[in-house]
């Protein structure tokens, strides 16, 4: 059973992680532009 459960938190951290990473993905540009003005 404990197996299970680290599967589905395994999968709960890859949707978190698809999420971070797709929120980076649209401040991509936003960052750079900052960035550039630093």
């Amino acid at each position: 059973m404990k197996e299970l459960d680290i599967e589905c938190l395994s999968e709960r951290l890859m949707d978190i992680d698809y999420n971070t990473f797709s929120l980076l993905i649209g401040l991509n540009l936003p960052e750079e532009e900052i960035f550039r003005g630093q």
